[in-house]
């Protein structure tokens, strides 16, 4: 079997991308940066939004250099804007 994760696009990035959620191979443990880098390979026009929107895997906000294993869920939150 294959290792994947889970990718959940929310808001605008859901809009871009015209699904809710994909799943993604990840042959090996790969840094959140690393992962968007691919992801805005798949998704061209998503590539520009990534710089300013918030990871979470699993549930928690994650920095760049956060490890992603397979099996777990990352979530891709646009920016907010508001006053």
């Amino acid at each position: 079997m294959t290792p994947t994760i889970r990718i959940e696009y929310y808001g605008l990035l859901r809009g871009i991308t015209g699904c809710k959620a994909e799943a993604f191979t990840l042959e090996a443990p790969a840094t959140v940066s690393a992962l968007l880098e691919r992801i805005g390979a798949h998704h061209p026009r998503l590539a520009e939004h990534l710089t300013h929107s918030a990871v979470a895997l699993d549930d928690v906000i994650a920095r760049p250099d956060t490890l992603v294993q397979p099996g777990m869920t990352l979530a891709l939150l646009p920016p907010v804007g508001g006053g």
